[in-house]
């Protein structure tokens, strides 16, 4: 709650018209990869909540993913399950110098709830699909 109170905090709607829109930005799911392989927002890169603050800044992190390293100015779009950790990571990074982060208001669950079409799934060997859980409590998490 205090992160919240120091943070921007994002709607789904206002989120929406950015992703489809053509203004450059940055979505960081900072769920465990297990959460994140289970279904994320197209587009979203993974780091987790507890190593963001050390892979954030890490080229060779950004390198592996094909995409450059974010400046302090660039738009960073932070998402977790339900907007708790990503409202810790969005303040985390302001304190680094990060100067246009933002929360996703409800996180995952709320983009789920709002587009279920607009997800994707990491694709596990001779299994399928890996299954969002169907009570949201599964994934764990805040």
């Amino acid at each position: 709650a205090a992160a919240k109170e120091v943070i921007t905090e994002i709607s789904i709607d206002d989120f929406k018209t950015i992703y489809d829109g053509e203004d450059y930005f940055i979505i960081v799911d900072v769920r465990t990869v297990e959460e994140y392989d289970a279904g994320y927002i197209p587009g979203a890169v993974c780091v987790p909540r507890g190593v963001l603050e050390f892979k954030i800044g890490k080229e060779e992190v950004w390198d592996e993913l094909g995409l450059y390293i974010p400046e302090k100015t660039d738009h960073i779009i932070l998402n977790c399950r339900s907007g708790g950790r990503s409202a810790l990571a969005a303040k985390s990074l302001m304190e680094l110098g990060y100067e246009n982060v933002k929360s996703l208001e409800g996180g995952y669950n709320a983009w789920l709830e709002k587009y279920p079409d607009l997800i994707e799934k990491i694709i596990v060997e001779d299994t399928g699909y890996v299954e969002v859980p169907t009570n949201a409590q599964a994934a764990g998490g805040c």
